[in-house]
């Protein structure tokens, strides 16, 4: 199911304790997957590679943001991601609770108009939930003929807000600081709220490139 780069990110650090091969092709970098275990177990990771676009799943994540280093900024969250297509989004909130989005498009899309909510994205773009439920919510148009305008709402994000899903409510909504943040039921993806507390606080917000 996956490939050989991923294959090998998961043996080295998910498996055994020893590491019984390095070959000169690999460029893991450890700190980045030590990173992503600290979050993550490896059952909730190979959950979220058996979702992503075949594409994709054959690449090694590589950490672009992270709150613990980076700091709860917007602006720099824009700042480190918005030149990386597609990008993978994981929130943790105070409660424990992780969910997030993978979002298909380059952020820098956000620009490109004046009007004062620009949607951009494709299809492809889903959110999930991984604790406590680990559960993908894609695109309703991918099973559904007849879909509302609603329902292309992927990806939003000015200074103030960064916004996935839309139609009668928003998947993910996080503001200025990272830190009071919302999730509702939307159209795009069908979905109920990702966590308990609907007005939630993340812990951690962290973004992933692919490479």
């Amino acid at each position: 199911m996956f490939g050989k780069p991923f294959k090998k990110l998961f043996h080295r650090h998910c498996g055994k304790k020893t590491i019984t091969s390095v070959d000169e092709e690999d460029t893991v970098d450890e700190r980045t997957i030590e990173k992503v275990r600290r979050k993550l177990t490896c059952k909730k990771l190979y959950t979220i590679w058996s979702w992503l676009p075949a594409r994709y799943a054959v690449c090694q994540p590589e950490l672009l943001y992270t709150s613990e280093e980076h700091g709860t900024s917007l602006r720099t969250l824009y700042t480190r991601i918005e030149n990386h297509q597609p990008t993978l989004i994981l929130i943790k909130t105070t409660t424990d609770e992780v969910f997030g989005a993978f979002c298909s498009m380059y952020w820098r899309e956000r620009k490109k108009s004046n009007k004062n909510v620009y949607y951009f994205g494709t299809g492809e773009t889903f959110v999930f939930t991984l604790s406590p439920e680990r559960k993908k919510y894609e695109w309703v148009g991918l099973h559904e003929e007849n879909i509302s305008n609603t329902a292309n709402m992927f990806l939003a994000g000015d200074s103030k807000i960064l916004t996935i899903g839309g139609g009668n409510g928003e998947a993910i909504q996080l503001d200025e600081n990272l830190l009071h943040c919302r999730t509702e039921h939307c159209d795009t993806f069908d979905n109920p709220p990702l966590c308990s507390d609907q007005d939630f606080t993340c812990k951690v917000v962290e973004v992933y490139g692919f490479q």
